[in-house]
C-alpha cells in the first residue's frame, strides 16, 4: 500500500509537470507574436531566429509533456522537462544578473516580471520531475496509480492556477496604488 502511494505521488508529480507544459506550450502557440516578443525581451535569442525559436520552445514543451504522459517514456520526458526548466532558470538568472527585471517571464497567460522566485520555482520543478521519474517502479504501478496520479496532478494544477491568478491580481492592485 505504501509503495502504491509512493508510485501515485511520483506519477502525480510527473503528470503535474506534464499539465504545466501542456498549458504553457499551447498558450505560447496560441499567441506566438506575444511569445516572440517575450523571447526578444530576453535578448538571448538572435533576432533572425526569433520566429523559429517561438515555434520550437512550445513544441519542445509539448513533446516533453507527451513523453511524460506515457509511462513507458516518462523517464525520457522527465529528463527533457527538467532540462527545459533548468535552461529557463539559467536564462532568467542571467537576465536578472544584467539588471533587467521588468520583462515578462513568458511562463503563462498573465505577464509576470522576472524574479529570483521564478528562477527557484523552475529549479524546484526540475528537481521534482527528476525525482518523480527516478522513483523505483515509477510508471509501472498499473492503472490505479496512473489514475490517482492524474487526479492529484489536476487538483494541484487547479491550485497552482488559483495561486497564480491571486498573484496576478495582487500585482495589478499594487501597480494601481
Amino acid at each position: 500500500m505504501l509503495h502504491d502511494l509512493l508510485l501515485a505521488s511520483a506519477n502525480a508529480s510527473a503528470l503535474f509537470v506534464m499539465c504545466l507544459f501542456v498549458r504553457t506550450g499551447l498558450g505560447k502557440l496560441a499567441d506566438r507574436p506575444r511569445f516572440e516578443g517575450v523571447l526578444a525581451d530576453y535578448r538571448f535569442v538572435p533576432p533572425a531566429i526569433l520566429p523559429v525559436a517561438a515555434r520550437l520552445v512550445p513544441a519542445l514543451e509539448l513533446i516533453a509533456a507527451l513523453l511524460l504522459l506515457v509511462p513507458a517514456t516518462r523517464w525520457t520526458g522527465g529528463l527533457m522537462a527538467a532540462g527545459l526548466l533548468a535552461v529557463y532558470a539559467a536564462v532568467m538568472a542571467y537576465t536578472l544578473a544584467q539588471g533587467r527585471r521588468l520583462i515578462d517571464c513568458g511562463c503563462g497567460d498573465e505577464p509576470e516580471p522576472l524574479s529570483v522566485w521564478l528562477v527557484l520555482r523552475n529549479l524546484v520543478l526540475a528537481a521534482v520531475v527528476l525525482v518523480a521519474v527516478n522513483v523505483p517502479g515509477a510508471g509501472t504501478g498499473g492503472l490505479w496509480t496512473e489514475v490517482a496520479g492524474l487526479a492529484i496532478a489536476i487538483i494541484v494544477l487547479m491550485l497552482w492556477q488559483l495561486v497564480g491568478a491571486l498573484a496576478a491580481v495582487t500585482r495589478r492592485v499594487r501597480s494601481l496604488a
